[in-house]
């Protein structure tokens, strides 16, 4: 069994899609993305591949449960540079128009509570020595940079062939806002790198027009940058 797993918008998506190329694993829908594979605790098949966002377990010991249940299990926790992961939560999960609702870590305040959440599982899981040879860290920067040798230190952890259609998740990827940008590079676009160092001019000035203090944001996110070795 395979999990893609982390705090939303740290590439997730993109790592769940090297391995949707591989004939070896199999899912029961259309997108293999379970919000309730945690709550629901059951054991699944060794082939099994489906990803879940941490803001869906309800604590470590939930956590800890699934995957002493599944020790099969091989999960990819996904990372990226905190400081662009917060910026994309604010900006992606921002109102559109006044019938959207605002998603939960798209404040400061929320995007604060989201990512040291999901950072106080990671701690305790990668301290487990029940759990932490069930564990790879996969860092998004990697994954845009040196796609084929990150695909196949994926692959080599979770003991299936490497493939080169893992090198183009882009072209398969479901969400239509980043197809739609990415879809038609023949290689895997990697522009939304360190946008932080652009804080003031991207997104057409998002931040600057919306008087989000970063500078704070980035403060609290420094014991993340200095652990992940940014």
């Amino acid at each position: 069994m395979i999990v893609v797993f982390s705090s939303g918008r740290s590439g997730t998506n993109l790592v769940l899609e090297v391995l949707t190329s591989s004939k070896e694993l199999t899912y029961d829908i259309e997108y293999p993305e379970d919000k309730m594979l945690f709550r629901r605790n059951i054991i699944y098949p060794n082939n099994y591949l489906t990803k879940c966002d941490s803001i869906y377990v309800d604590g470590y010991n939930q956590f800890e449960k699934f995957m002493l249940n599944n020790n099969h299990c091989k999960m990819l926790w996904t990372i990226r540079h905190p400081y662009d992961w917060c910026m994309s939560k604010l900006y992606r999960g921002r109102k559109k128009d006044e019938d959207d609702s605002l998603a939960d870590d798209a404040t400061i305040e929320g995007c604060i509570s989201d990512m040291y959440y999901m950072f106080s599982i990671y701690i305790r899981a990668t301290k487990d020595e029940k759990l932490k040879n069930m564990i790879m860290t996969v860092k998004m920067e990697d994954v845009l940079t040196n796609i084929t040798e990150e695909a196949k230190r994926i692959c080599r952890f979770t003991n299936i062939k490497y493939n080169e259609l893992m090198d183009m998740p882009h072209k398969r990827m479901r969400h239509i806002e980043y197809k739609n940008k990415h879809s038609n590079y023949e290689k895997i676009n990697s522009s939304n790198l360190y946008i932080w160092k652009e804080k003031d001019t991207i997104y057409d000035e998002f931040f600057i027009k919306n008087n989000i203090d970063l500078d704070k944001l980035f403060v609290y996110m420094n014991p993340l940058v200095k652990h992940f070795d940014y």
